[in-house]
């Protein structure tokens, strides 16, 4: 990091199979990466991307908070892939998983597995407020009178009226349900929308990774 005259990429990998034994290993590894970040001299216009794909399933880095809150002024992005919010909370504690997640300004959700993936994701799009229209249907008798002792008949009445209700922008159900390469977009400061994203192909360069 500190020759900024070079470009490249560093990637830690492992098969899953490996994953047990390597998860202390993919921390520290990407825990150093942090702290090297945060030793470089301020330039926002750097360029120097952190990508952790599953990081619910990754050992817990410790600086990740730090590193989130603190390596943009260092020219640092910090890209966090994860599958489920309990995997996360699990590794961090809820406390610490919430801040971690309250610090991701820009959110991408696509179709979540579980169900409290999807309510937390559901709440995180926010609320909107909706009129329903209502109807209500009464009945009624009435008498006949003193022209027509004795005889009465019934009446039914029909009255409408506007409701506002809030709910969910997006409802947990529609982020279970998604379609593939399809969801939810949030930037900071703009409406929520739907997305689809376009799957690139990349050319194979290197054989894969046999460990």
């Amino acid at each position: 990091m500190q020759d900024e005259t070079r470009e490249g990429w560093l990637f830690v990998t492992y098969r899953d199979d490996q994953m047990g034994m390597l998860r202390g290993l993919v921390a520290s590894i990407l825990e150093l990466g942090i702290v090297e970040g945060l030793s470089l001299s301020e330039n926002q216009e750097r360029g120097l991307w952190f990508v952790f794909d599953e990081v619910d399933s990754l050992g817990k880095v410790s600086s990740l908070r730090g590193g989130l809150t603190k390596l943009r002024k260092y020219g640092g992005r910090c890209v966090l892939g994860l599958q489920t919010v309990s995997q996360l909370r699990e590794t961090y504690g809820r406390d610490e998983a919430q801040t971690l997640l309250a610090n991701l300004s820009t959110k991408l959700i696509l179709r979540a597995g579980d169900n409290e993936t999807a309510e937390y994701f559901s709440k995180e799009l926010g609320e909107q407020d909706i009129d329903r229209l209502q109807m209500t249907t009464g009945q009624g008798t009435s008498s006949g009178g003193v022209l027509n002792p004795g005889h009465s008949s019934e009446s039914s009445n029909t009255s409408y009226n506007m409701q506002r209700v809030r709910q969910a922008a997006i409802l947990s159900s529609e982020i279970l349900n998604l379609p593939d390469l399809h969801g939810f977009l949030k930037i900071p400061g703009q409406p929520v929308g739907a997305v689809q994203v376009e799957y690139q192909a990349m050319p194979e360069v290197q054989p894969g990774f046999q460990g």
